[in-house]
């Protein structure tokens, strides 16, 4: 799920607190909960022995930029400078920014093409092969300029050499494309509230028009629209429920019962399912694609209860309920094909629920690898789980088609910060002024380092103990997440949802 939508997700549970109910946990931008453990990403202070507190350089931001190079944003003190640096953390080159950044955001940059986008009230296009400067452009377009000190940045984005720039009042949001290369001006709108926007696959943006709504109010639906990303022009507007994206399909629940889906690779709207048989209550998190056919995720939150999440699957005529879960983490998003399960007790493990089939399909065995995992995510090559405990962060790696074990790792002294190309990037939680970054790389696969660690930085192989207890799963394995086959006691798809 995009972090725009888990953002969604925390919007809905902040609402559900404030009527008075307390929420027991809630999701972090990238999926991660608070308190779980999770290892700091940049460098905190250190005490010399005169007694003076001073602060180490920060790696901000890694973006990854071939098999063999990475780009770095590191802060030390109030300056900031980019670099991009080869496996072993030698740079090709190191270019201080002039001006502040927007260091407040975990993008920092933008990597679009063979340009890097340097976020701040001037942005800075730079040239990736020697980031060398190539233009600047105000984020504030002239015609917004009087209302400059009242408008705040919501976070940008880039593709295919446009900028998308939105500035908010609260109130109203306004979002500017530009020209990167030229700094022209392409187009404008305004839109209510605090309004969103985030590239789609093709030529094509969505924007989640602004939440307007009372804090304390969780009924009324919210407005999505597809743009040209050439000329701002409108090509799709839907009123929703709750929305997920799955393999180019943008999925909207509407609030008459129905499920509108924008195609990008069509560049054009599918015919809409009109007969969908919603569970009684909860709203439309997250789904699954292969091919024309379509699975939705349901969750219903649990305040006093446990979360559940209902499985609709796609059948002769609509959607229908195929199987309820619960008692798994809140926080559940589907990859792909599988919804992760992580329980709060380190007796029960992590699991794997095959959507497509309907089953937990594989289970970690606690008393193999009592490691306790806390968090997935995803790339191109495999699936991640992720744990903490002090100071070490255990990693399982998995097939995405397959989902069987690929590879195991335990790593200290290092957080996480990028993936692509197959690799993993960790960068190390203590750097040294004027030494090159201690970082790590890793195959996103085998977890086999592809160079040897930086200094501060332990790797240490545990794959053989990890893969034994990620095993294929019991046919009761269900029980332990509270799953219920929906298949017979469910009724037929139905229409409206209220």
């Amino acid at each position: 799920m995009p972090a725009d939508d888990r953002r969604a997700v925390v919007t809905r549970r902040a609402r559900a607190f404030v009527v008075g109910l307390l929420i027991a946990t809630v999701s972090c931008t990238d999926g991660r909960r608070p308190g779980a453990g999770a290892s700091p990403t940049t460098t905190g202070t250190v005490t010399s022995e005169e007694g003076v507190r001073r602060e180490l350089p920060a790696v901000l931001r890694v973006a990854v930029v071939d098999r063999d190079e990475a780009l770095l944003a590191i802060a030390d003190g109030d300056a900031v400078s980019l670099t991009r640096v080869d496996r072993e953390a030698a740079p090709r080159w190191v270019q201080p920014l002039p001006g502040p950044v927007r260091t407040d955001w975990s993008d920092v940059f933008a990597v679009d093409g063979e340009r890097v986008i340097v976020w701040g009230r001037d942005i800075q296009i730079r040239a990736l092969a020697d980031g060398s400067s190539r233009s600047s452009i105000s984020e504030v377009p002239a015609r917004l300029i009087a209302r400059r000190d009242e408008l705040r940045p919501l976070r940008p984005s880039a593709r295919d050499g446009r900028l998308f720039v939105p500035l908010t009042d609260i109130r109203s949001t306004w979002i500017t494309a530009f020209d990167a290369d030229s700094g022209a001006e392409l187009w404008h709108i305004e839109r209510p509230g605090q309004t969103n926007l985030v590239p789609l696959p093709g030529d094509h943006v969505r924007v989640r028009v602004g939440d307007t709504r009372p804090l304390t109010s969780d009924e009324s639906p919210e407005q999505l629209e597809v743009l040209h990303a050439a000329t701002g022009a409108s090509v799709w507007s839907v009123m929703h429920d709750g929305v997920c994206e799955a393999d180019g399909w943008l999925v909207a629940a509407t609030p008459d019962g129905a499920v509108a889906v924008w195609d990008s690779e069509r560049a054009a709207p599918r015919p809409s399912i009109s007969e969908v048989a919603w569970p009684p209550a909860g709203r439309l998190a997250d789904c699954h694609r292969s091919g024309d056919r379509l699975w939705l995720v349901v969750e219903k939150l649990g305040l006093l209860e446990p979360s559940t999440w209902t499985i609709l699957e796609p059948g002769d005529s609509g959607l229908r309920p195929r199987l309820r879960v619960s008692g798994a983490q809140a926080g559940t998003f589907a990859l792909g094909k599988w919804l992760p399960l992580l329980s709060e007790s380190p007796a029960v493990g992590a699991a794997l629920l095959d959507i497509e089939a309907g089953r937990v399909s594989w289970s970690q065995d606690p008393s193999v690898d009592p490691s306790s995992y806390r968090h997935w995510s995803a790339s191109e090559e495999a699936l991640l789980l992720e744990g903490h405990v002090d100071r070490t962060s255990t990693y399982l790696a998995i097939d995405r088609s397959s989902g069987a074990p690929l590879g195991g790792v335990e790593v200290s002294g290092a957080s996480l910060l990028a993936r692509g190309h197959g690799l993993l990037w960790f960068i190390a939680w203590e750097q040294e002024r004027g030494a090159p970054v201690a970082l790590a790389v890793l195959d996103a696969r085998t977890l086999r380092p592809v160079d040897t660690p930086g200094r501060g930085i332990t790797v240490t192989d545990r794959g053989e103990v990890i893969r034994s207890a990620w095993r294929t799963a019991a046919p009761d394995a269900g029980a332990a997440w509270g799953l219920v086959d929906l298949t017979e006691t469910s009724s037929p798809p139905r229409g409206p949802r209220r």
